[in-house]
């Protein structure tokens, strides 16, 4: 039975994606009054979606929400261009804007310094006296030689992503940082010491990526051409994998509700539907959940027939599933 299987296996993960996107808590100005304040101290980003800096800094502050997961410490965000007058209220002129937030106290107080992962880590923990979790340690990617290349690259039954670089190359090493990141670490081939690999391939500048697709051992690279972006890049194994990476190798909201609708597809339940739009929308709008269970308890306290008012109830009742996971998280915050 669908509702079987999606509480069993997807139900938290839903529910998690309404109110926390990438480990940082999404905040209105209903749930900060409510969050901060507290007996936790917290760190506070006023951004707008649109916002090219708030873009940049989002993997960043995503990656701190990580450090502080299961510590006594808030890592949250408020959409200040939705909110304007709440923004405002603090002083908000731009985005992104950081603030910190004592315990028992709703005063913020501007975050000027630099806005890299080392500096916002250490700065909380001298704020809160708290030891942050470790940074997982970045791995390199997979240095190929004549003796592993075919092995590796060739392998029919794995997507192999190939930098062909020299170590003197300018544009190698700025491509590097984006490389060494877990779900783009596959290979690279010092191309300038192995040229004849190299030549095989059709490497004539450097850096060159080539990705190579599975499915057979006489693979053809197909060559990216695209900008040295992570984002570009992911978007560029994405169209041949048919896979719908993030920043991070995770996948995103979308993929997880196809996830769901493919489990619907093989269901005979009724309201597996109704599970596949509430996923759907609380990705874009939080409040839907809320709006949507208030709606429904009026509807219940009227008069209807009894096949209209087991219906309802239904939905309020998988609407609850979500609230409940709601009010358990806000509870341990």
């Amino acid at each position: 039975m669908f509702l079987d299987v999606y509480n069993r296996n997807l139900k938290v993960r839903f529910s998690t994606i309404a109110f926390i996107q990438a480990n940082v808590l999404e905040l209105t100005p209903e749930t900060f009054d409510k969050t901060i304040g507290g007996k936790k101290p917290a760190l506070v980003k006023f951004y707008a979606p649109w916002c090219g800096h708030c873009q940049n800094l989002a993997p960043v502050y995503d990656e701190l929400g990580k450090l502080c997961l299961g510590k006594n410490v808030i890592i949250a965000r408020i959409d200040a261009d939705k909110h304007h007058e709440f923004g405002s209220k603090f002083g908000v002129k731009g985005y992104p804007t950081l603030m910190w937030f004592d315990p028992n106290s709703k005063v913020g107080n501007l975050y000027k310094d630099r806005r890299d992962i080392d500096s916002l880590s250490s700065f909380i923990e001298k704020k809160s006296g708290i030891k942050l979790n470790k940074k997982p340690v970045k791995q390199g990617a997979l240095e190929l030689t004549p003796n592993n290349f075919n092995k590796i690259v060739m392998d029919p039954t794995k997507d192999v992503l190939v930098e062909f670089y020299a170590p003197w190359c300018g544009h190698c090493k700025a491509l590097e940082p984006i490389y060494t990141k877990k779900h783009l670490v596959i290979a690279k081939l010092n191309a300038d010491s192995h040229r004849d690999i190299a030549k095989k391939h059709g490497i004539e500048g450097y850096p060159t990526i080539k990705f190579f697709l599975k499915g057979t051992s006489e693979k053809m690279g197909i060559e990216y051409n695209g900008e040295n972006t992570e984002d570009d890049i992911i978007s560029f194994i994405n169209t041949y994998t048919g896979t719908m990476r993030v920043r991070g190798g995770g996948l995103n909201d979308m993929e997880i509700v196809l996830k769901l609708k493919n489990l619907a597809k093989k269901s005979n339940d009724k309201y597996a539907s109704y599970y596949i739009k509430v996923a759907e929308k609380i990705i874009t709008s939080p409040e839907f959940i809320e709006v949507e269970y208030q709606r429904l308890e009026k509807l219940l306290n009227k008069k209807l027939e009894r096949s209209k008012y087991d219906d309802a109830q239904i939905r309020k009742n998988i609407l609850s599933v979500f609230r409940v996971k709601k009010k358990h998280f806000s509870d341990e915050l």
